[in-house]
């Protein structure tokens, strides 16, 4: 079996426990695959900060809250293991603005 979440995690509050549930959810073995921004990259927050909230406002809302949780490649690699997930790999996309996690339910 498998999840995959792309640009979801950064979304949720209580990321620990949603982890938690997705691990529970996975059959033994089960592989999970998530990305998230790289707030690790200082040019995202510069990029969000500045152009995109620029933009959000001109169309009525603003991006300040949007992403209450903020992962860098260390972080989001301690979260899933912290979770319960072996074999976890984050890598930064080409871009440097995102991450992919990889990670296994335990056996």
């Amino acid at each position: 079996s498998g999840i995959y979440a792309k640009e979801v995690v950064e979304h949720v509050l209580a990321w620990p426990t949603w982890l938690v549930g997705l691990r529970r959810a996975l059959v033994p073995g089960g592989h999970l695959w998530l990305s998230t921004p790289n707030y690790g990259e200082p040019w995202l927050p510069a990029i969000e900060y500045t152009v995109l909230e620029m933009v959000a406002r001109r169309d009525g809302f603003s991006r300040r809250h949007l992403h209450p949780t903020k992962f860098s490649k260390r972080t989001f690699a301690r979260g899933l293991s912290a979770a319960g997930f072996e074999s976890v790999e984050v890598r930064v996309a080409p871009s440097r603005l995102a991450l992919m996690g990889w990670a296994r339910a335990p056996l």
